[in-house]
């Protein structure tokens, strides 16, 4: 349970995940691509703690801690697209799914490359590749 724990932690902390631990300024499209960069870099990275994190012998897991940092690490990105609508950078979000919708992409692009479905990133561009299509489905 710790492993998944401190894992959900990692992933509530994108600046700690970036290449270089670029910090993250300003609520834009920009930040949304680098919150999903770094979800992907940590599932990469990390594969067994990432599998381990969502597996179904957790699901339904009642142990706080573990539901606390789940909470946390959604809570990044779903605060960052509000801002984003709020701020009129993203389209509005009038059913609340924006969140739910980018949390589904990364996802499912890091579990198609963990799977080997598709090739992992080898660089930064490469990255970028990957996640610049996340934001584009929110404007």
């Amino acid at each position: 349970m710790g492993h998944a724990i401190n894992g959900l932690h990692s992933v509530g902390k994108p600046s700690d995940l970036l290449p270089g631990g670029r910090h993250i300024e300003g609520i834009d499209l920009v930040r949304i691509r680098m919150i999903a960069g770094a979800y992907v870099i940590f599932a990469v990275r990390n594969g067994s703690r990432y599998r381990l994190m969502f597996s179904a012998e957790l699901t339904g897991c009642e142990d706080l801690a573990f539901k606390q940092a789940g909470e946390r690490s959604f809570d990044v990105l779903h605060e960052t697209i509000e801002r984003g609508v709020t701020e009129g950078a993203l389209r509005a979000d009038t059913n609340g799914t924006h969140a739910l919708a980018a949390w589904s992409l990364v996802h499912g692009l890091s579990t198609l490359i963990l799977d080997g479905k598709l090739p992992r990133p080898e660089s930064d561009r490469e990255m970028d590749a990957f996640t610049q299509i996340i934001p584009g489905r929110l404007v």
